[in-house]
């Protein structure tokens, strides 16, 4: 998000008439949609010119943890979540979904949340999903065993790029690992 902020940061330094819907067209290129967009800029609109950019990171926290409710705790006092503090569910289990364009790291990624939540005491059980890349459910299988973790995907040779199927489980398949 740095270079949100940074493109943002300069829209706001111009000052100009047409700041405000270069700011708004930034936004809506970051997926933050119509309705939130337009949320954002009215908080920033009330702010002196010098401290829109706070105002908005401030306003973007708010948007992201839910008014300050965050789900499943780890706030702080003010009500905010604690910096890099994963969000839960109230009660379990917890799913996070990791998604994106192919190389990215997702994999990687998936590996080092399921490390960091095993650190926090949490149990964790990685699932392949859609695995559309050659190799990707070897590679999720191969980082749970080294975190000793179940796993759930396709059965071997079953591989993703099925239309949306690849990565699904029935237990009595055979398909599940632990």
């Amino acid at each position: 998000m740095t270079g949100l902020w940074s493109r943002l940061a300069q829209v706001f330094a111009r000052g100009d008439p047409a700041a405000r819907a270069e700011a708004e067209r930034i936004l809506l290129e970051a997926d933050f949609g119509p309705a939130t967009a337009a949320e954002l800029l009215t908080v920033v609109d009330r702010e002196p010119a010098g401290e829109r950019q706070a105002a908005l990171e401030r306003a973007v926290l708010q948007v992201l943890v839910g008014g300050g409710g965050g789900g499943g705790g780890g706030e702080s006092g003010s009500g905010l979540p604690e910096p890099g503090r994963l969000a839960t569910a109230p009660t379990p289990p917890t799913v996070i979904l990791v998604f994106g364009v192919n190389g990215v790291g997702k994999t990687t990624t998936v590996a080092k949340l399921a490390q960091r939540l095993q650190a926090e005491g949490r149990r964790v059980l990685l699932a392949a999903a859609d695995t559309f890349r050659a190799g990707a459910v070897e590679q999720l299988q191969a980082w749970a065993e080294r975190l000793g973790a179940p796993w759930v995907g396709p059965a071997r040779g079953g591989g993703g790029g099925g239309g949306g199927a690849g990565g699904g489980c029935i237990p009595s398949s055979g398909c599940c690992r632990s």
